[in-house]
């Protein structure tokens, strides 16, 4: 139980100070700002490229909004893609792998010599049991 304290005027309540949203501090140049929590795994995902062909690259990490790979080919920031990621059946917790196929848009892009790392937001997404003969993705 709190007690009150007497001040210089009536009695006063020691109060928590509240952190409010506005009150926390802004991201500096260069800082980075997540929305999720991102899992460092790299798995393999097919991106549908601009001329709609499908190219092979690998996951950095993964959060439930996005996600950061690495490819041969550059995707410029605000392209809009197609992908399809396999995930392992000890990540989603199911009996097999599981495929997440949906769309995204990238956000930024760098070069990671000899590859690029292309960060991209997931706009929508389901997932799909549909495996190849072997465990592998269906091409």
């Amino acid at each position: 139980m709190l007690e009150l304290a007497r001040g210089e005027g009536p009695y006063v309540m020691p109060v928590e100070k509240k952190h409010w949203l506005w009150d926390t501090p802004k991201a500096q140049h260069n800082e980075e700002v997540r929305a999720s929590v991102r899992f460092p795994l790299q798995l393999p995902v097919r991106v549908e490229s601009a001329d709609h062909n499908w190219v092979n690259a690998t996951t950095e990490n993964i959060s439930a909004s996005g996600f950061l790979f690495l490819s041969e080919l550059d995707f410029p920031s605000d392209a809009k893609l197609e992908f399809s990621i396999q995930m392992p059946a000890a990540v989603m917790g199911t009996p097999t792998d599981v495929v997440v196929h949906g769309s995204a848009r990238v956000v930024r892009s760098y070069k990671k010599e000899p590859m690029n790392c292309i960060a991209a937001v997931i706009d929508d997404y389901a997932f799909e049991a549909a495996l190849g003969s072997h465990g592998t993705m269906k091409q």
